[in-house]
């Protein structure tokens, strides 16, 4: 908080408005302002807050994000976490590839792919720092020092003429020659006797017996330990003394009717970084008008700072940006048609782990599942999913395979790759429904009244990409 002085001049509104109310009803609160009026011994006091709310907080007397950060490491967004706190977080992995963008001071040795700095060395030396020469080279440098700052024969920096052990009483200045170095206090003379005056006192404590005096001097009603967050200097009585800054507000506008002077606010207020101020001068009254000034991606709502369409919690996993149409809000899902123009949508040949999946997959009733995750399922008349067997043509076609082990709703995947580490295809081969429920075969059935539906291809021993054709042979 920044102290103005106490002693402000009073400012007065009118030359012909003599009322002791002068400010109530000609100043009200602006676009993202709050104002207080209160009264002191007949003058009234104009108190401003600024006010935040969502995205925005206040930090030591600023405007920032909430758990802004003024410096975020790179590949970082600001948004939520899976706990809904707000800040800067790392950009998610894509299919868990990470990379780094060597660049600009940083280079990579090819034989070892070690990263160093551009001209680094093993041993720079003490008292170096990695900067550019004034021809713009990079490399280790010597540290720019002058005047008292020295380095000694050890490259360690020191003052000039500085000693280890200097001894008691000793003060670092210079001598008679103008020699810098530590030296001996000078001893106070015995008929020199100190007098406090204005904000200082001065005691005679002792006089020894080689008629020097000793004086103990301190504030006016200082204290040995004021605490935190207090000043020296007085308060509303005049009274020198330790006071919390909480106890004054300022900077304070006040108006008295006591004040004669012309144009009384326009040589007194001015804009502020953010805030505008407009004075008008409609029948001989100034008239003080406040607000605060947005662009961009703030907005002022009901007279509070806040982000363009924000929300106070806006939900886990959610980012803060614009939608197709360009309207800035938190978004967690697409809130339209996907188009993805000339891109594709990338799935993973290789699912990380056993009996996992990348692809089109859904949630809906199963009946019947004995197999567990990859059984091949078959529609039934009912719209549940039941076993898949090519025995039968009651049981066929397989449009689906589950990802989920029992019955009720469950994932099934619809289309895509998928891994099961107690298969053994042949890579490249089709796959067919068995003749068993739930189950899957590079065997086609030959039997008569047995069902020929491709399903997919093997991608690997253990894997395949599920993709059913509805067409089907019957034996």
């Amino acid at each position: 908080m920044a102290l103005k002085g106490f002693d402000q001049g009073r400012i007065r509104v009118s030359d012909n408005d003599d009322t002791s109310e002068v400010l109530d009803n000609k100043i009200s609160a602006g676009d993202g302002l709050a104002k207080s009026i209160t009264s002191e011994d007949g003058d009234e006091i104009l108190d401003l807050d600024v006010m935040v709310k969502n995205s925005l907080e206040i930090d030591s007397d600023s405007l920032q994000l909430v758990n802004d950060d003024p410096t975020p490491n790179g590949n970082e967004y600001y948004g939520t976490n899976n706990s809904s706190t707000k800040g800067f977080f790392d950009l998610p992995d894509v299919l868990g590839v990470k990379s780094i963008a060597i660049t600009k001071s940083i280079v990579s040795e090819t034989e070892t792919s070690d990263v160093e700095l551009v001209n680094d060395e093993t041993s720079p030396g003490n008292s170096k720092f990695f900067g550019t020469t004034t021809l713009g080279i990079k490399g280790w440098q010597d540290l720019p020092i002058k005047n008292t700052i020295k380095i000694d024969s050890d490259e360690l920096i020191q003052l000039d003429g500085d000693v280890l052990a200097p001894g008691t009483e000793m003060y670092y200045g210079t001598d008679s020659a103008g020699t810098k170095g530590f030296y001996s206090l000078p001893q106070p003379l015995a008929d020199v006797i100190l007098e406090g005056i204005h904000s200082i006192n001065a005691t005679i404590i002792n006089v020894d017996s080689a008629g020097v005096t000793y004086i103990d001097m301190s504030l006016v009603n200082d204290e040995l330990a004021p605490g935190n967050k207090k000043f020296y200097g007085t308060n509303a009585a005049g009274t020198r003394g330790w006071y919390f800054f909480d106890d004054y507000v300022a900077p304070r506008i006040s108006v008295s009717s006591v004040d004669t002077t012309g144009k009384y606010l326009t040589d007194k207020l001015l804009d502020g970084d953010g805030i505008l101020k407009t004075i008008t001068d409609p029948a001989g009254d100034e008239v003080l008008n406040i607000s605060v000034k947005t662009k961009n991606t703030i907005e002022i709502d009901s007279d509070s700072l806040q982000l363009v369409n924000d929300e106070l919690t806006p939900g886990n996993n959610y980012f803060y940006g614009t939608n197709a149409a360009g309207a800035k809000g938190w978004y967690n899902a697409l809130q339209g048609d996907l188009d993805l123009g000339i891109y594709n949508i990338v799935l993973d040949p290789i699912p990380d782990s056993n009996l996992t999946s990348s692809g089109i997959s859904t949630s809906m009733q199963v009946d019947v599942n004995s197999t567990g995750v990859a059984a091949a399922l078959h529609m039934d008349l009912d719209i549940n999913w039941i076993e898949a067997n090519a025995t039968l043509a009651i049981t066929m076609p397989c449009g689906a395979l589950a990802l989920e082990t029992g019955t009720g709703v469950k994932k099934v995947l619809l289309l895509g790759f998928i891994r099961n580490e107690t298969w053994a295809w042949i890579p490249g081969g089709l796959i067919y429904v068995d003749t068993s429920n739930g189950s899957l075969t590079q065997t086609v059935p030959t039997t008569i009244g047995e069902q020929v539906q491709v399903v997919g291809f093997a991608t690997h021993a253990d894997r395949m990409f599920f993709n059913p054709s509805y067409a089907i042979l019957e034996n």
